[in-house]
């Protein structure tokens, strides 16, 4: 049915107001400020990549909008035109409607599709017909085109407001970590990954102004990895400064330290050279206040700005350091030494002097000569400095004389009373187990240089104050207290014992005594037998020794009151005071190359005159016997009550492939059988 007049007026009305409101939708849309910014005169050529696909879009869809308005505008006219002519007629009206509808609501429109661009283009490519549409469907596709221009053009407005904040909190982040290496004293080039972000920024920058919806990408993409390393080895570089400023700290510390040593050490020698008769090469000191110096000076350095980073310069130091408290050791030893010399002659002197009384009580004839002897020994004694050497050579003289003096009365001697062992009074560890350390600096960790009950240590000097926790052979201890450098013997190494751990002053046979009672000279490595020895503090009439030896037969003996008695152990290596019940033992540790037991090796010795031996087990052994297996037993030794308990782990591997072939655990109890241990 075709329309009435009012409908064609009513409709012709309402496309006027369509084609008004996409005219101010149009104009709209060209005087927004996004469009005027980024579209506007002289804008539209200085963008690329998405940015610029996206504006292309927008420019190409407002002129197919403006052109389509027009060819809107053309129809509705023309409609316009044909309604003026039905006023008065009669005849010939209703085709005028006709053809009026035709335009409004037919498909009086006709569309060109545009040919596919060049890089979509083939040989054969069939190109799309021309189609009509209507004045309504052209107004929804025309809908559809300006909302996705207006969203294409938002999207860019959008990310170029957003990108240039973030770029400047890049900015800003960026200036934060060059503070920080600047403060750190590093330069930019040190830190990894720092000069390829400023580049990154500094392209970015630039990016923002010619795409922004790409710049967005690389922010996200790009730029968040780089920040994401440049921090973590930041992070990481702030922690090593920190633990480097500690170690400094320390260092600090510890060359205070060997300045108030080195101070000691001058009083020291000041002391030797107005006791003792230096020769020209042992008169004085080197020079090592120069060297301390040269050190504060290197230290100062290092704690500069960026002097933590110098690894290098860092370990040089303390080698340095390392060398020098070395050197003050061995010239404080030197020192003692001397100044112990010393106290040796005057020792031997008193005691020849007492012996001499001794046998003119008993109605001995002295020998002029030997009397002359002890009073120019006398002499000698009395002088400031002491030449010792001179002593000691006529020391040995008066050695000689007395001993021909007592073989010649030695059948008026025959009382035979007992020998006076000679005595030392020296610090004895009264706990089971200490612990020794060896950095009187550290505070916390595992103690290894350990001390066991009865050992007796040669104290060398105080290392003042100190707190100390951690683990002792599997015990957890801590200490706070004054803190001791000591040795086993003179030439052991260092180690540092808590005062609270040792009694001092307990009488202990001096070495020389107990390696003279040897059954045959004890010597290790061209050191004296007296220079290596190791004392264990039974009881007050008991003290067992050992030379450490680690290959062949080595001596262990134990003093009862005024005997030595020795036994041969194979391979000694260490000897530890322990108890069963309230059997006193003495526990072995060697080292054994045999076929079947190959590794370390236990013997327990009860702690009697004589040394009985009670048990001998292996602990480590590497069982080679079978060429195609290979056997692992490893265990350690425990005491409880009246029982030595071995746990630990046996292992048989393939000896071609190494793979393990059995594990399983291990446990043997020896007990008190009488005298003896044995296995339960």
């Amino acid at each position: 049915m075709p329309l009435t007049l009012d409908q064609l007026d009513h409709l012709l009305l309402t496309w006027e107001e369509r084609l008004h409101r996409i005219d101010d939708s149009l104009l709209a849309l060209e005087a927004d400020p996004a469009y005027q910014t980024l579209i506007g005169p002289g804008e539209r050529n200085r963008y690329d990549g998405i940015s610029a696909r996206k504006l292309r879009d927008v420019q190409q869809e407002l002129t197919s909008l403006f052109a389509d308005q027009a060819t809107l505008r053309e129809i509705i006219d023309q409609a316009r035109s044909l309604r003026s002519t039905l006023r008065g007629r009669i005849w010939g009206k209703d085709d005028q409607l006709t053809a009026i509808e035709g335009l409004l609501l037919g498909p009086s429109i006709s569309r060109s599709p545009a040919p596919p661009p060049l890089e979509q283009r083939s040989l054969l490519a069939q190109v799309p017909y021309a189609r009509s549409v209507t004045p309504e469907t052209l107004l929804q596709e025309m809908v559809q085109r300006f909302e996705h221009a207006r969203d294409a053009l938002l999207a860019v407005w959008h990310a170029w407001q957003a990108i240039e904040p973030a770029v400047l909190r890049a900015e800003e982040r960026l200036r934060s970590i060059d503070e920080s290496v600047a403060h750190m004293g590093l330069t930019p080039s040190s830190v990894e990954g720092l000069v390829g972000l400023r580049a990154e920024i500094s392209r970015l920058r630039t990016k923002v102004a010619r795409d922004p919806l790409g710049a967005t990408t690389d922010l996200d993409g790009r730029l968040a990895p780089r920040f994401q390393l440049v921090e973590g080895v930041l992070a990481s570089l702030k922690a090593r400064q920190r633990k480097v400023e500690e170690q400094l700290l320390r260092s600090r510390e510890s060359l205070t330290t060997l300045e108030q040593r080195y101070a000691a050490l001058q009083a020291l020698w000041k002391e030797a050279r107005e006791q003792i008769e230096l020769g020209p090469a042992a008169a004085r000191i080197p020079t090592i206040g120069q060297e301390l110096a040269s050190l504060a000076a290197a230290l100062e350095e290092l704690n500069a700005p960026g002097g933590w980073s110098n690894r290098e310069a860092i370990e040089r130091w303390v080698s340095r350091r390392e060398k020098l408290q070395e050197q003050i050791q061995r010239l404080d030893r030197q020192a003692r030494t001397l100044l112990t010399a010393r106290q040796e002659v005057t020792g031997r002197f008193a005691e020849k002097s007492a012996r001499i009384e001794s046998l003119r009580g008993r109605g001995v004839v002295i020998p002029e000569q030997v009397t002359s002897c002890l009073h120019r020994l006398e002499e000698l004694l009395a002088q400031r400095p002491l030449p010792v050497g001179r002593a000691a050579s006529l020391l040995d003289l008066l050695d000689q004389a007395v001993m021909l003096v007592v073989l010649f009365w030695l059948p008026l001697l025959v009382s035979c009373r007992r020998i006076d062992v000679p005595t030392e009074e020296l610090f004895v560890v009264n706990k089971a187990v200490v612990p020794g350390l060896t950095d009187p600096t550290k505070k916390k960790g595992t103690a290894i240089l350990n001390g066991h009950l009865g050992d007796v240590f040669l104290a060398q000097s105080s290392m003042g104050h100190a707190d100390w926790q951690g683990t002792v052979e599997g015990q957890t201890m801590e200490r706070h207290g004054e803190l001791l450098l000591v040795k086993r013997s003179p030439r052991d190494g260092m180690a540092f014992l808590f005062t609270e751990d040792l009694t001092a002053r307990v009488p202990v046979p001096t070495s020389a005594w107990i390696c003279s009672n040897a059954p045959k000279p004890i010597q290790l490595s061209f050191m004296p037998c007296q220079e290596v020895l190791h004392r264990i503090v039974l009881s007050p009439k008991m003290t067992a020794a050992y030379p450490p030896c680690t290959g062949g037969p080595c001596q262990l003996g134990l003093v009862h009151e005024d005997k030595a008695t020795w036994i041969e152990v194979e391979n000694l290596l260490s000897v530890e005071q322990r108890f069963l019940g309230k059997v006193q033992v003495l526990v072995v540790s060697r080292n054994q190359n045999q076929p079947e037991a190959n590794g370390l090796g236990l013997i327990v010795f009860r702690a009697a005159p004589g040394l009985p031996e009670m048990l001998r087990v292996p602990m480590d052994v590497l069982d080679r016997t079978d060429p195609a297996r290979l056997r692992y037993r490893t265990t350690r030794p425990s005491f409880q009550e009246e029982a030595l308990v071995l746990e630990g782990t046996e292992r048989e591997m393939d000896a071609a492939t190494n793979q393990e072939l059995v594990s399983r655990p291990i446990r043997e109890v020896y007990r008190l059988d009488g005298k003896t241990l044995k296995r339960q």
